[in-house]
C-alpha cells in the first residue's frame, strides 16, 4: 500500500508542469440540436471514453456518435456583433436587445401542431474589420434606413459562421433582430424591398437596395428612380403579413405573429445532438488497480445528424490515491454524480469538484492544488506527505469549496461492475444500468424551393448579359437544375441549361447567371431538383430599353 502511494505521489510531481489543453471543437454558429447528458449518452451507446495517460486536467478523450434522442429541439444562433460606431453603452444595449429578441423567437415558435422548438441567442461584441470568430456569425451594423438586413451567407450545424449586415434601426427592435437571426438559421426571406418616393412605391423583388442609407440617392439615380426616396420592406406577393419572415415590423397582434409549421418542422428535422457533461460525475476505470476519475468542468460537444465528434479533453481528477494512474487508452464507464455513491466523503467530493470548475484554470484545464484537495477528501491519511509543497494550494481549494481543511471523511474505491465490457456504459449503485430504448428517428425535413428572384425583369435582345439571382430555400438541398426557357404558344421550350449555384445554403443563396444572346420574346428561368417543386422567374427580352423594376 505504502509503495503504491509513493508511486502516485512521484507521478503527481512528474506531471506537475501543465501542458496546453487539447482543443474542443467549437460549437456551430447556428446549432440545431437536442441535449443529452453524459450518463444518458452512455446508456444509449452514444459515447466512448478513453484515458490519455495523465493524472489531472484534460485527461479523458470523448467520442460522440449521433443517435436519435427524445426532448425538445434547441436552435442556438451565435452572433458576433460589430457596431460601426461603438460606444461604452453598447454592452448593455445589445444585451437587452438580444434577450428581447430571444423572447420574441420563443413566442413566435409556439405554432399549434408544430414540433417543440426552443430558441436561444448568444452574442459577443467585436470591432469592425476584426477576423471572423469561429462558431459565430459576423454581423456588421451600419447606419441606414428602416428595413431588414442583408445576409451574405449562412451556415447550419457548422463552426464556420455566415455574415450579415444590419441597418442601425434594426437594433432598436427585438422582433427585427429575431427575424434576422432566423435568416442566419436558414429560414427563407419572404419579403421584398420597396423604394418609396413621391407618394409611389417601386417594388424591388431582388432586394438590391443598399442597407446604408447614405448610398440610397446614388443607387436611385443609377436605377432611373425619382430622387428623395426611402427604403421600405413589405411581404412578398402571396406571403402572410403576420409571417415574421415576410415582415418583422408588421402591425400584427402578437398572438398571430407565428412561424409557419413547415419552418419549425424543417428546423427540427436538422437536429444533431449536443453532449453536456457536468462537474462532479464519477468515471469508473475498466482496468483493475487504476484510479477512478471525477469530472471538474462542463463540456459541450456537438455531433451533426448521423455524424460523429471528438473532444480531446474532458477535465478530470484522480479520485483514489492508493491506486495507479489510468494508462493511455484505458476505458471508463459513467457512474453519474459522485453524491449518489453514498456517504459524506462522496457528498463532499461532489461539492469540491463543482467548486473547482469555477476556479481559474491552468493551460491544461487543471486548477493548482485541486488534485491534492481531492485526495485530502477521499484518502486523507498520508496524502499531505506524498504531494509536498502543495499544502497551501490544496487548503485554498478546500476553503473555496467551503469544506474543512482538516482530514476529510474518506471515500472508498467504487468497483466497476461493467469493467468486462469494451464499450462505455452506465453504472450505478445497483450495478450496470440497462440500455435505454432508441428514440423514434425524427422525420427528415422536407426541403423546398421557396422562390427564385432575378435582379432584372427584362434584358435587350442580342446581348449576352449577367443577371443576379437569388434562391430562397427551406431545409438542406444538395443541388438544383437551372434552365432558361422561351414561350412557344402555350408551351415552354428549353433554350439552354444555366450554371446552378456552386453551393446551396438553407435560406438565401445568391449567385450570378450568365445569359446568352436571346431573341425578343417572353422567357423565364426555371429551377428544379429531385423531389422539389419547381419555381420560375419571368424574364422579358424586349427591344425597348429595360427599365429596372
Amino acid at each position: 500500500m505504502r509503495f503504491r502511494l509513493l508511486l502516485c505521489g512521484l507521478a503527481a510531481l512528474a506531471l506537475a508542469a501543465p501542458a496546453v489543453a487539447a482543443p474542443v471543437p467549437p460549437l456551430p454558429a447556428t446549432e440545431i440540436s437536442r441535449a443529452v447528458g453524459l450518463k444518458d449518452a452512455a446508456q444509449r451507446g452514444m459515447v466512448q471514453l478513453a484515458g490519455k495517460g495523465g493524472l489531472s486536467g484534460d485527461q479523458v478523450q470523448v467520442d460522440l456518435a449521433w443517435k436519435p434522442v427524445p426532448g425538445p429541439v434547441t436552435v442556438t444562433v451565435r452572433l458576433d456583433i460589430r457596431p460601426q460606431d461603438p460606444s461604452p453603452e453598447d454592452a448593455g444595449v445589445y444585451e437587452r436587445l438580444v434577450r428581447g429578441a430571444e423572447a420574441e423567437l420563443n413566442a413566435m415558435g409556439r405554432a399549434p401542431g408544430s414540433p417543440p422548438v426552443r430558441f436561444r441567442l448568444e452574442h459577443r461584441l467585436d470591432t469592425e474589420g476584426a477576423p471572423p470568430t469561429e462558431g459565430f456569425h459576423t454581423v456588421t451594423v451600419l447606419d441606414g434606413l428602416p428595413g431588414k438586413g442583408q445576409v451574405t451567407a449562412g451556415s447550419i450545424n457548422r463552426p464556420a459562421g455566415g455574415s450579415a449586415t444590419w441597418a442601425t434601426v434594426i437594433t432598436v427592435s427585438p422582433r427585427a433582430v429575431a427575424r434576422e437571426a432566423l435568416r442566419l438559421a436558414g429560414l427563407p426571406d419572404r419579403s421584398q424591398d420597396v423604394y418609396v418616393a413621391g407618394g409611389r412605391r417601386f417594388p424591388r423583388p431582388a432586394n438590391d437596395m443598399p442597407v446604408d442609407g447614405r448610398d440610397i440617392p446614388a443607387w436611385a439615380r443609377a436605377n432611373g428612380l425619382p430622387p428623395g426616396g426611402r427604403r421600405d420592406t413589405v411581404p412578398r406577393p402571396g406571403a402572410s403579413p403576420c409571417d415574421p419572415m415576410a415582415d418583422a415590423l408588421a402591425k400584427c397582434p402578437r398572438q398571430r405573429t407565428r412561424l409557419r409549421r413547415a419552418d419549425l418542422a424543417a428546423l427540427a428535422g436538422q437536429a444533431g445532438v449536443r453532449l453536456e457533461t457536468a462537474p462532479g460525475e464519477l468515471l469508473l476505470s475498466k482496468v483493475p488497480g487504476e484510479q477512478n476519475f471525477g469530472t471538474a468542468a462542463s463540456l459541450r460537444l456537438f455531433a451533426p445528424p448521423r455524424g460523429t465528434a471528438r473532444a480531446e479533453g474532458q477535465v478530470v481528477y484522480c479520485v483514489n490515491v492508493e491506486r495507479t494512474i489510468p494508462g493511455r487508452g484505458s476505458g471508463f464507464d459513467v457512474f453519474g454524480p459522485a453524491s449518489e455513491a453514498g456517504g459524506e466523503g462522496f457528498r463532499q467530493l461532489q461539492v469540491l469538484l463543482e467548486a473547482v470548475a469555477r476556479l481559474p484554470q491552468q493551460p491544461d484545464g487543471s486548477v493548482v492544488g485541486a488534485q491534492g484537495a481531492v485526495w485530502a477528501l477521499t484518502n486523507p491519511a498520508d496524502t499531505r506527505e506524498l504531494v509536498p509543497g502543495t499544502g497551501d494550494e490544496r487548503e485554498a481549494v478546500l476553503a473555496a469549496a467551503g469544506l474543512p481543511v482538516a482530514k476529510g471523511p474518506g471515500a472508498a474505491y467504487v468497483a466497476n461492475p461493467n469493467a468486462a465490457a469494451a464499450a462505455t456504459g452506465a453504472v450505478g449503485p445497483g450495478g450496470v444500468e440497462p440500455a435505454l430504448p432508441p428514440a423514434p428517428v425524427p422525420a427528415a425535413p422536407r426541403p423546398s424551393i421557396d422562390a427564385l428572384v432575378l435582379g432584372r425583369a427584362a434584358v435587350r435582345p442580342g446581348r449576352a448579359v449577367g443577371v443576379d439571382a437569388r434562391l430562397e430555400t427551406l431545409g438542406a438541398i444538395e443541388r438544383v437544375d437551372v434552365v432558361l426557357e422561351r414561350r412557344a404558344g402555350r408551351r415552354w421550350r428549353v433554350v439552354r441549361r444555366l450554371t446552378p449555384p456552386p453551393r446551396i445554403v438553407p435560406g438565401t443563396t445568391a449567385w450570378r447567371l450568365a445569359l446568352p444572346r436571346l431573341r425578343a420574346g417572353e422567357h423565364r428561368v426555371r429551377v428544379s431538383g429531385p423531389g422539389l417543386a419547381a419555381r420560375a422567374a419571368a424574364l422579358s427580352v424586349t427591344r425597348a430599353p429595360a427599365r429596372p423594376r
